[in-house]
């Protein structure tokens, strides 16, 4: 996955670059002809904002600028700056979620609680082992009362 967004982050500029350079030769838009080999690092310099050596004043030659350091500066640097920031602050592990509702269902004559739970980041988690602490609560209907009896239960379980 991270190859694939290197490989495409590579691919996007070498092909803003191509186009780029295309436009400032079209346009003529460098006194000193670049060669082939200056026609990709002018294109980045121009698209970075770092470097303006066109010696064209034309209204064409200022507008490739323009859109250059728009495209460079305003939409691929923050785009790819985010796509950086969420691949590093993703969550590596398992990032259980619980859902909020609780199911209570007798199966086979024995009460069962059912429950949702699933991993945020969307991985497939496996050997999965859930440690369940639960606080039963009884309510004694010949005093009246509220619930008196409480008993703590514990259990492991294994969800292979």
């Amino acid at each position: 996955k991270a190859y694939f967004i290197a490989c495409g982050v590579i691919m996007y500029f070498l092909l803003i670059c191509g186009v780029l350079g295309l436009s400032l030769r079209i346009f003529d838009c460098h006194d000193p002809r670049p060669t082939s080999a200056q026609f990709l690092p002018l294109a980045f310099l121009q698209l970075s904002g770092i470097v303006d050596q066109s010696s064209s004043d034309s209204a064409a030659c200022l507008w490739v600028s323009s859109f250059a350091v728009i495209i460079g500066v305003y939409f691929s640097l923050p785009m790819f700056s985010a796509i950086v920031l969420v691949r590093l602050l993703a969550p590596k592990g398992a990032v259980p979620n619980i859902s909020k509702v609780f199911i209570l269902t007798v199966r086979n004559g024995t009460p069962t609680l059912q429950f949702k739970v699933n991993n945020k980041t969307g991985r497939v988690v496996t050997g999965l082992v859930v440690k369940l602490q639960a606080l039963i609560m009884y309510e004694d209907h010949q005093e009246g009362d509220g619930p008196v009896k409480k008993r703590a239960t514990h259990r492991d379980l294994d969800l292979d």
